[in-house]
């Protein structure tokens, strides 16, 4: 009772402190975040020019890495005709340059590009423009993302070994630290020591794979060909000294190298006929420490790492990690551990109060990690997932409800294994091992969001609609609403309902909440069709400011928010 009691006043504690912390998550304003795209170029996508430039460039939504980088220029023959000498501006790190030999003859030239956004992930595309004014026609060869491009398996396998990896090890470590009572009567070690061993070792192993695999992989993927040549020193070397993913990967395996130490220490000192002592539980703690400055390692390397509010994205990014991590660990250490601890009472060793008491300390953790994982998953949510049709039109959304629908199998499975917890009758049985192998599941669909453009590089065509003062209903649909050329069409609706009439002008501007991309101005005439093409210049947020001239001088204002995929 007095430790139920202890129990009941720990959850109604820590269910304060995560329902601010959600609360405060979700009071953020919102924000996108994808692969870097191109805001700005010069000369721009189709352009004519009247003589040969000296210079090109293009400028990035966010810096780009130094290593990996390219910008080069064919000619109409084929020939390259930059001077090989691509390069970041000092002033500006997210803009891309190159010099062109001079006296270029007249004619159409591809400006290809390739950079690797501050995510790790590689951009690439071409654009195309014309020096003197031959008709030789348009030619569109920018790239567009359509929101399906799903990671190769290596990339998939990496990530899933660390991981899985890591929920293993830290299962493993949080049994001893918490889940188990810590009593002086009753010596568990030589019935757990085992298992444990296993289970921290092949933690360790998988983890340790998923790192130093990591490296030759992200070298290839960053470098564009396969894995197999990943392998190269110098590839490798630019890597290390050109990348986020390289500072941080040393973070990495600085921190593996001090765990393998401690888990040494740990295996050590461990005698099967004696309780823990505080060395030991220092040893244990130390390694958990560890363990999570790894996961806060991974979370600065992916799309929280070029979010607009980058603390707070990598912050719920690391919580989501370490809640996952620490439930479906939790999870194994129950299924792989408890029961040696029910097999081995006796009359004078009664041992189910052990049993049940570590499943009631198991239930506390695994609800502070679901109230984690909730606040911290609707808030990625919010990030990646700007509109319902990118939901369910895009891999990444389609993803993310499939891992949401396996956590809450995860969830309905722990809830039966609390309840009988609570009761203390039958034992959990193969519902555990369902529910860690629907954990591994949800680690596996993690790896591949990880890997994947988000959603909000394919939004949707957006309807969007609003009611001005006086009663008047506009809707404005832009499709393909992705970088370059849309078609805008307009709606207008009276206060009764019917079509407006009596239109003078209508005009529409278009202003990037995200930085100073100018205005974008168009204009319809007053006729009954309200249709225009016009050019989108920047993925993100955007505001379309409309304003309505009616023939009898009235006017109709209204702003309607615009989320732009590239």
């Amino acid at each position: 009772m007095e430790s139920e009691l202890i129990l009941r006043k720990m959850w109604k504690k820590w269910s304060v402190i995560l329902c601010l912390f959600g609360c405060l998550f979700l009071s953020l304003p919102e924000m996108l975040s994808a692969h870097a795209y191109i805001i700005s170029s010069s000369p721009t996508d189709n352009e004519i020019l009247t003589q040969s430039p000296d210079s090109v460039y293009v400028i990035f939504n966010e810096p780009i890495e130094a290593a990996f980088q390219s910008l080069t220029v064919i000619g109409p023959s084929g020939e390259r005709v930059d001077q090989n000498n691509s390069s970041i501006s000092s002033d500006n790190p997210a803009k891309l340059s190159v010099d062109l030999q001079s006296g270029l003859p007249e004619g159409v030239y591809s400006l290809k590009w390739k950079a690797l956004s501050g995510d790790g992930h590689n951009v690439s595309g071409t654009i195309a423009f014309q020096i003197g004014n031959k008709q030789v026609g348009e030619v569109n060869q920018v790239s567009k993302n359509d929101g399906h491009s799903l990671p190769s398996w290596d990339l998939l396998l990496v990530r899933w070994l660390q991981y899985s990896g890591m929920a293993l090890f830290i299962g493993g470590l949080i049994f001893h630290l918490f889940l188990l009572p810590h009593t002086e009567k009753i010596k568990l070690r030589g019935v757990l020591l085992p298992r444990s061993k296993v289970m921290l070792l092949l933690g360790f192993g998988l983890t340790s794979a998923g790192i130093l695999l990591n490296l030759p992989q992200q070298a290839a993927s960053d470098a564009g060909v396969s894995w197999s040549k990943g392998w190269n020193n110098e590839l490798i070397s630019e890597t290390l000294r050109g990348t986020t993913f390289g500072e941080i990967w040393g973070y990495e395996a600085l921190l593996l190298l001090v765990l393998s130490g401690l888990i040494f220490g740990i295996i050590a000192r461990a005698k099967a006929d004696s309780t823990p002592s505080i060395g030991d539980m220092i040893f244990t703690g130390l390694a958990f420490l560890c363990s999570l400055g790894i996961l806060l390692c991974k979370a600065f390397i992916g799309h929280a790492s070029v979010a607009t509010w980058k603390n707070a994205a990598v912050t719920a990014n690391f919580l989501h990690l370490s809640a996952a991590s620490l439930w479906i660990g939790g999870l194994l250490s129950l299924a792989f551990l408890l029961p040696g601890i029910g097999r081995h009472g006796s009359k004078d060793r009664d041992l189910k109060p052990v049993y049940w008491e570590t499943i009631g300390r198991f239930s506390l953790l695994a609800s502070i990690c679901v109230v984690i994982l909730l606040a911290t998953g609707i808030y990625g949510s919010l990030i990646y997932v700007p509109t319902p049709y990118a939901l369910f039109h895009t891999d990444y959304g389609q993803i993310l409800l499939a891992k949401g629908f396996l956590m809450l199998v995860m969830l309905a499975l722990g809830l039966s294994g609390f309840l009988r917890g609570r009761r203390k009758q039958r034992s959990l049985g193969s519902g555990i091992w369902i529910e860690f192998g629907t954990g591994i599941l949800v680690l596996f669909l993690a790896a591949i969001l990880a890997n994947l453009p988000t959603a909000a590089s394919s939004p949707g065509p957006p309807i969007l609609t609003g009611t001005a003062p006086g009663g008047y209903k506009v809707t404005v649909n832009i499709s393909p609403n992705t970088l370059g050329m849309n078609h805008f069409k307009l709606d207008l609706q009276a206060p009764d309902g019917k079509p407006l009439q009596n239109i003078e002008q209508i005009t529409l501007k278009l202003t990037s909440k995200e930085m100073d991309m100018g205005v974008t101005e168009i204009t319809f005439p007053g006729d009954k069709l309200y249709e225009a093409d016009e050019l989108i210049t920047m993925a993100g947020r955007w505001n379309v400011s409309v304003h309505v001239l009616l023939k009898s001088l009235d006017v109709i204002d209204l702003n309607l928010p615009l989320t732009v995929g590239h």
